[in-house]
């Protein structure tokens, strides 16, 4: 018998990816834009939602890319 056991909820997922955006804004402040690039689709979906909360946080300028 396996024991799946859940990691992060949604809420939490998201908790983390806002804390994520502020550090790319934080060492990246002076950026007039930056490129995001996520691996395969689950990857590309994180990287949309990494980018948005960066564009909500900042002026800087995102675009998407994936591999």
């Amino acid at each position: 018998m396996t024991i799946k056991s859940k990691i992060l909820d949604i809420q939490g997922i998201n908790q983390k990816l806002k804390r994520l955006a502020w550090q790319v804004y934080e060492k990246n402040s002076a950026e007039k834009e930056i490129i995001v690039v996520g691996i395969s689709e689950r990857g590309l979906m994180l990287a949309k939602q990494l980018a948005a909360h960066i564009q909500e946080i900042s002026n800087i300028k995102t675009k998407l890319a994936h591999l």
